[in-house]
């Protein structure tokens, strides 16, 4: 059968896809991109006992959560073992922090976070359609914020500053569980905890839901 011109560019891209997802018999699959959807979990940070009249009237931030974004692009060496790189996007939310001097309240814009992480992973086949997977790693947190002015509950205008590190190194760990479809295709959930090597350090847990291809 002789295809028309505007069937060809289709054909060829059912083709590729043919032969990246049913690779030849045998032949085990090298790589894996996964996207990730969940919700940051930031724990409170910073101490009353942080509080410098003038310089940091509201030094502690409490916990909140975030809506996270991120894919995942791994290599894997063995059945069982696989390099990787994660990178996620936590959005904005809105918290409350307090003076501890006089009890005055702003409301602010906790900040946009990027973090990308490099690490190993582990598989641990379950059942011929479900996987345990582990993963341990370590990266880069940067802050997405500029300084931003508010007004407290009091009235008074409230100027949040850029930190002056926006960049700081990160170690996270995760587990997770995987359906796989054909060895192609795979849905799953997992958690990850992650820990920031800045003061005040910071500790986010985010659970998340995922979507992974083998090819």
């Amino acid at each position: 059968m002789k295809l028309d011109k505007p069937s060809r560019p289709a054909a060829a891209v059912l083709l590729l896809l043919s032969a990246l997802l049913v690779p030849a018999a045998g032949q085990p699959k090298k790589f894996s991109l996964a996207l990730l959807g969940g919700v940051n979990l930031f724990a409170a940070s910073g101490s009353d006992s942080d509080y410098v009249a003038g310089e940091n009237d509201f030094p502690r931030s409490p916990a909140y959560s975030a809506p996270s974004l991120g894919f995942r692009a791994a290599y894997l060496v063995s059945p069982r073992w696989a390099w990787a790189i994660d990178v996620r996007y936590s959005l904005a939310a809105a918290i409350v922090r307090s003076d501890p001097s006089d009890q005055e309240t702003v409301r602010v814009d906790a900040p946009e976070y990027l973090t990308a992480v490099a690490g190993g992973q582990r598989s641990f086949r379950l059942s011929r359609s479900l996987t345990l997977c582990a993963a341990v790693g370590a990266g880069i947190e940067y802050r997405l914020v500029e300084e931003k002015e508010f007004i407290s509950n009091l009235g008074s205008k409230i100027i949040i500053g850029a930190p002056a590190q926006p960049l700081s190194p990160l170690l996270a760990a995760g587990i997770g569980l995987r359906y796989e479809f054909a060895g192609a295709l795979a849905v799953g959930v997992e958690c990850r905890a992650a820990y920031t090597l800045r003061e005040p350090a910071l500790w986010a847990l985010t659970p998340a839901l995922v979507l992974e291809l083998k090819f």
